[in-house]
């Protein structure tokens, strides 16, 4: 009896500066085994959760206007199993405030 149970993968979303929780941070878990991405919202705590997910090796991406994109590469869900994966999302710089590693004048 050949029986796959559906993978889950959790998570919460962090301000990198602050360390306080991202609300309204959208995350999209893209792989093969998908016809499209699926797609969720983090809560006012930066929780967000992807319930039934195939297994696979998935690509996932944290966004919100305002921060540096995040994207996690080889993300393996196996099934029947939850996976936390957290994330630290960085303000924009502006480009006038370019932050270098060399300082000077």
């Amino acid at each position: 009896m050949d029986s796959t149970q559906p993978a889950m993968l959790v998570g919460t979303v962090i301000s990198a500066a602050t360390r306080e929780p991202l609300p309204e941070v959208t995350v999209s878990a893209c792989s093969s085994v998908l016809a499209g991405p699926e797609v969720v919202v983090t809560d006012a705590l930066g929780n967000y959760q992807f319930a039934q997910l195939p297994q696979g090796t998935y690509t996932v991406k944290m966004t919100r206007d305002g921060y540096r994109p995040r994207v996690v590469d080889d993300v393996v869900l196996q099934d029947g199993r939850e996976l936390r994966l957290n994330g630290e999302l960085a303000r924009e710089m502006a480009a006038a405030t370019a932050d270098g590693d060399g300082g000077g004048s």
